[in-house]
């Protein structure tokens, strides 16, 4: 913090190369510093995009998520194809309660995630967006893949067995005949597995 503060005093032309700091600090909970910082960093970059993500967080960081989802919908509208603004838009709108338009945003998000092999960070999402969507479809398929390599078996039977019974009582017959086929394969004498695959069958 020091250091960034000596190159403060040499007045440099750009402020984006606080931003990493911005961010750190927020994580930190050092949030007034963060704000020091930010500010310096906006007076002379107000349109840099680091900067930008870096006040998302530290808005995100001290409670303010409605100016978090302006700050981030304004972002989005200059980077709309930027997955790491689309996450930070996801969790914005996410701790403001909007569950429908987080999922979104995080969905593309977490599976870019997933195909970039940061499962840690798609499993957090992936909780997170369960909690305000536990009978999203959509929702427990990019969990079922965030776990899918985690060896995690319990996480990931308790996901699809989540989403055969999602499928079961929406009537989507054969998307529940296939997850509960797949259940009992790992858990044969599951009574619940069964009784469910043979009213399907009966229904069938």
């Amino acid at each position: 913090e020091r250091l960034y503060r000596h190159a403060l005093e040499q007045n440099p032309p750009t402020g984006g190369f606080l931003a990493p700091l911005c961010r750190h600090l927020a994580e930190s909970g050092r949030l007034d510093s963060a704000r020091f910082f930010l500010q310096e960093g906006r007076k002379r970059s107000p349109e840099d995009r680091d900067l930008g993500l870096a006040e998302i967080d530290l808005l995100l960081a001290t409670g303010d998520a409605q100016a978090a989802v302006s700050g981030a919908e304004n972002l989005l509208a200059h980077h709309p194809n930027d997955p790491e603004v689309a996450l930070l838009a996801g969790r914005a709108l996410l701790a403001t309660g909007e569950a429908e338009r987080a999922v979104q945003q995080l969905a593309p998000a977490i599976d870019n995630l997933i195909r970039r092999g940061e499962l840690n960070e798609a499993q957090r999402l992936s909780r997170d967006l369960l909690k305000a969507r536990p009978a999203e479809p959509a929702v427990l398929g990019l969990a079922i893949q965030a776990y899918e390599h985690a060896g995690d078996r319990d996480m990931l039977t308790t996901l699809k067995a989540s989403l055969a019974d999602v499928h079961y009582r929406s009537g989507d017959t054969q998307r529940a005949h296939s997850a509960y086929m797949e259940l009992l394969q790992g858990d044969p004498q599951n009574k619940l597995f069964r009784e469910r695959l043979a009213n399907l069958d009966g229904a069938g």
